[in-house]
């Protein structure tokens, strides 16, 4: 790979993102990873109004909106791995998807500087884990989450201020019962 596609500068200044906004960082690092020879295929999401109307696009590469289902979920608090599922894509025919979590200070309600904490609690909690799907039934755990509660990453936001213990200890069941879904479809 060309070092200089690896820092191209792909994601042109004046996108739509406020201030601190985790997708954006995610979106940086995913396309310094995929290069100048990409086409960006976006689910219906906030990326799509991040960019910007034609032609006034913030991105020096083709984009093409679509819907599909996820092939691996990424993080841009690690992006080691992001980087990694970024390139192994990219060697795969056909259409990927990567779903990334992207922390939103202004949306989730928290401070800016906690992005990268936040995208971090999501994933040790199990509320967001780490896997890629391969070929439709191959699943693989990315990374062993420390099983944090997951009061810990919600009430770290003001989003969730409201929620009553009840309604916490339902979110940590039905997080508990989609962690046990995506271990036991482990190979």
């Amino acid at each position: 790979m060309d070092r200089h596609d690896v820092y191209a500068d792909i994601l042109l200044p004046g996108h739509m993102a406020s201030a601190g906004c985790g997708e954006v960082l995610g979106l940086k690092i995913v396309l310094q990873a995929a290069g100048l020879r990409t086409i960006a295929v976006v689910v219906p999401s906030w990326l799509g109004i991040i960019l910007g109307p034609f032609p006034y696009s913030s991105f020096r590469i083709p984009v093409f909106h679509a819907a599909f289902e996820p092939a691996a979920s990424a993080c841009a608090c690690f992006p080691d791995d992001l980087r990694r599922k970024v390139m192994e894509a990219k060697g795969i025919q056909g259409m990927k998807y990567i779903h990334i979590l992207s922390p939103c200070p202004m949306g989730w309600r928290y401070r800016e500087k906690f992005a990268p904490t936040i995208g971090r609690l999501a994933v040790e909690t199990n509320y967001f884990p780490l896997y890629e799907i391969r070929n439709g039934q191959d699943y693989t755990i990315n990374h062993q989450p420390k099983n944090l509660p997951v009061d810990t990453y919600l009430l770290a936001q003001g989003r969730f201020a409201h929620l009553t213990k009840g309604e916490l200890q339902a979110i940590q069941d039905e997080v508990d019962r989609n962690w046990d879904d995506v271990t036991r479809r482990v190979s």
